[in-house]
C-alpha cells in the first residue's frame, strides 16, 4: 500500500511539473520595457519581474527560476555582475541566462557570451518569434531540463 501511495505521489508531481509554466526571472529598469516584456511573456511563462537587481536580490531566496532574463545596462549593478553573483551560488549556476541590451554590436555580443550568457536579445524586442525560439531552445535543452547548464553546470565566475 505504501509503495502505491509513493508511486501516486510521484505521478502527481511529475504530471504537475510537465504542465506547469516555466519560471522566468526578468530584470529590466525602464518600467515600460519591464511591463511590455512581462505582458508579452506571461501567457506562456510564470514571469517574476523586477525593476532593479537590488529589488530582485531581496526575493532570490524564495525563487527557483528556470531562466534568467537580465538587462545588462543597469546601475549600480549591471547584468554581467549580477549574473556573476548568481553563478557563484550553487542553486543558480545551472540556469540559462539571456542578456537584454539595446547595444548589440558584435564585440559586445561576444563579450556577453564570454561572461556567461547563453543568448542575447536586443531591445526594443521586435522579433517576437525569434524571442520565443530563443526561450524555447534554452528551456528545452536536455541539460537545462536536467537542472544543469547547456554544457554542464555553467561556470561560476567570481
Amino acid at each position: 500500500m505504501r509503495n502505491l501511495q509513493i508511486q501516486a505521489a510521484r505521478f502527481v508531481v511529475f504530471t504537475y511539473m510537465r504542465h506547469a509554466k516555466r519560471r522566468l526571472l526578468l530584470i529590466d529598469d525602464p518600467p515600460d520595457n519591464l511591463e511590455f516584456l512581462t505582458v508579452l511573456l506571461c501567457d506562456n511563462y510564470d514571469v517574476f519581474s523586477y525593476g532593479s537587481y537590488r529589488e530582485a536580490r531581496l526575493v532570490l531566496p524564495g525563487l527557483a527560476p528556470d531562466l534568467l532574463f537580465l538587462d545588462v545596462r543597469m546601475f549600480p549593478i549591471n547584468g554581467v555582475n549580477f549574473l556573476r553573483e548568481m553563478r557563484a551560488l550553487q542553486r543558480f549556476c545551472g540556469i540559462p541566462a539571456i542578456a537584454v541590451t539595446a547595444m548589440a554590436h558584435e564585440m559586445e555580443k561576444q563579450a556577453l557570451l564570454a561572461s556567461g550568457f547563453q543568448a542575447i536579445v536586443t531591445k526594443p524586442t521586435l522579433d517576437l518569434s525569434q524571442l520565443e525560439a530563443t526561450l524555447n531552445a534554452l528551456l528545452k535543452s536536455s541539460a537545462a531540463e536536467a537542472g544543469c547548464g547547456l554544457d554542464g553546470t555553467y561556470p561560476r565566475r567570481s
